[in-house]
């Protein structure tokens, strides 16, 4: 595969933006250690989503836990130069965040600025993580940094037994700046294969701590909180 990369991590709609729920139906472009990967035409742009599917052998509340966890974003997000949590609203279940990517040369490094947004559902156990970029509390552009745009990024974490997790990432971005759609599309094609890899080897670890968002995100869920 190429080297280019491009990472997208959970936000929400903030932007009027195309959503990768819409237009064609997904296809299915490769199938490597149990690892789908699909891309879908997004009507209106030159651009793929791409999605992939997993199962991992890990609970929910687990590998919802290493999502996120700032302090080991590094072990299964390519690049990651710098993750910081912008605001964590206290009366919904939606944080920022500040993403900083480390790309090939030559390429500038890009940021991004996402909000993001969770949802449990109770009677099934699935959680959603829905991403956007935004504006808010958005800080300024660094020298020699791009910022990119995250048009849609979801996630979604499925049970289907106690100790088994059925995972899917699909992602649209842009990264912005002075750079070929196919080259976007290669970078975003790698992404779904690269991050469920390495999260399947992160969830290895049966002692990682659950994360205090998820039951937070439980109960806001039972509340009907939902983000703006």
């Amino acid at each position: 595969m190429s080297r280019t990369y491009i990472i997208v991590l959970i936000g929400l709609f903030l932007l009027p933006m195309p959503k990768v729920s819409h237009g064609g139906t997904w296809e299915l472009l490769e199938n490597i250690d149990g690892i789908r990967v699909f891309k879908r035409d997004v009507s209106g742009t030159n651009l793929g989503a791409f999605k992939g599917e997993a199962v991992i052998k890990a609970p929910v509340d687990r590998i919802f836990s290493i999502i996120a966890d700032h302090k080991v974003r590094h072990q299964w997000v390519d690049r990651l130069m710098k993750v910081s949590l912008l605001k964590r609203y206290k009366d919904k279940p939606v944080i920022i965040e500040y993403i900083k990517i480390n790309m090939p040369w030559p390429l500038a490094d890009r940021d991004f600025v996402n909000m993001s947004s969770a949802h449990f559902n109770s009677k099934t156990g699935v959680m959603k993580i829905k991403s956007r970029a935004t504006t808010k509390l958005a800080p300024p552009v660094g020298e020699g940094v791009i910022r990119g745009r995250t048009i849609e990024a979801n996630i979604v974490i499925k049970p289907l037994t106690k100790d088994t997790t059925f995972v899917s990432m699909d992602v649209l971005t842009s990264l912005e700046g002075v750079v070929p759609n196919w080259v976007v599309n290669i970078a975003q094609r790698e992404w779904p294969y690269k991050t469920l890899s390495k999260l399947r080897h992160t969830a290895t670890n049966k002692n990682f701590p659950i994360h205090p968002r998820y039951n937070d995100i439980i109960k806001y869920s039972q509340k009907g909180l939902e983000a703006e």
